[in-house]
């Protein structure tokens, strides 16, 4: 699994591309980065956007959210089974340790209330990272 990182946004806020180097299946946590360069960055590598994952529902991460979905219609929402703020038809809720895969990579939500009620940290494993 590849991770490339996006710093801009309300408060230096980061978005990251996650994607499978053998199927270019790809991911965005936290649209919060304008996204004209990772739109641009997706493009240039050949990648399919099929999810975005939102670790809490704050404004400044998930400023961009519409504008993701205006360009990936089909792209899939995912975060905490109870948001604070209301998200689209395209939300795919997820509870405490569930899995669910980047391509050939498994990723497991771990619900993290404190900061925000709807705090979710993604975890890969096998490259040994977590989002926060």
């Amino acid at each position: 699994m590849k991770v490339k990182p996006f710093q801009g946004g309300y408060d230096k806020n980061f978005s990251y591309v996650l994607w499978c180097q053998e199927s270019l299946r790809a991911a965005v946590i936290d649209p919060s980065v304008e996204p004209l360069k990772i739109f641009e960055f997706i493009e240039e590598n050949n990648l399919v956007l099929e999810k975005i994952l939102i670790t809490h529902t704050h404004y400044d991460h998930i400023a961009y959210l519409d504008d993701f979905i205006f360009k990936f219609p089909n792209i899939r929402v995912f975060g905490y089974k109870m948001p604070v703020k209301k998200l689209n038809s395209n939300y795919i809720k997820l509870s405490n340790n569930q899995i669910f895969n980047i391509g050939n990579n498994i990723i497991t939500a771990i619900f993290t209330p404190g900061h925000y009620p709807d705090c979710m940290c993604y975890w890969n494993l096998d490259e040994g990272f977590i989002f926060s």
